[in-house]
């Protein structure tokens, strides 16, 4: 099982169970004060601004609220945001 299929996975049951929040991922805190040999852009959900932001990430960070693209990152943190955020 992939990661993002495990990811969807814990969504569904998370959802299934009523809890307010779906996506843990998107409550993470963004990865921006590691220093590493090489970072790269990513898309992460802030909750001071309530929006997906660009940011740069270390290539091998284990931070989970990282997104390809701002797309994806909108699609799991912003348009299933709960109102408890």
């Amino acid at each position: 099982m992939s990661f993002v299929q495990l990811f969807l996975l814990l969504c569904t049951i998370g959802s299934s169970l009523g809890h307010s929040e779906v996506y843990p991922f998107c409550e993470s805190p963004l990865d921006i004060l590691s220093k590493c040999q090489k970072k790269i852009t990513r898309y992460g959900y802030s909750r001071e601004l309530e929006k997906c932001i660009p940011f740069r990430i270390c290539e091998d960070s284990t931070s989970m609220n990282n997104f390809g693209s701002e797309a994806v990152c909108k699609r799991f943190c912003v348009k299933f945001k709960s109102p408890s955020f």
